[in-house]
């Protein structure tokens, strides 16, 4: 999960707070879990043009406001946190 990051600041921020805050750590872990499924939904909606399903629109929101929220609790700025989710999405295929 900290491949995509290894060499940014975010991710020796991320790395620091999960070595001393259990519930940022769970925070930060959930984030990156959230990141993958989005990304999935980003391909096949942006890349495949596939419509996602009412249940999967509904979780896609949640897990959007969710990684925004981690983001920004660890003072990442929206573009730094949309990068994040969307670094991977273009460079490999579906």
């Amino acid at each position: 999960m900290w491949r995509a990051l290894s060499h940014t600041d975010n991710y020796r921020e991320a790395n620091a707070i999960m070595t001393s805050n259990t519930s940022s750590k769970e925070s930060i872990q959930a984030m990156f879990q959230n990141m993958s499924v989005l990304r999935s939904y980003a391909r096949r909606s942006i890349l495949l043009e596939e419509e996602l399903e009412e249940h999967e629109e509904i979780d896609r929101q949640d897990r959007l406001e969710n990684f925004f929220s981690t983001g920004y609790d660890l003072n990442w700025t929206p573009k730094e946190v949309t990068a994040l989710l969307l670094r991977e999405v273009f460079a490999s295929p579906a």
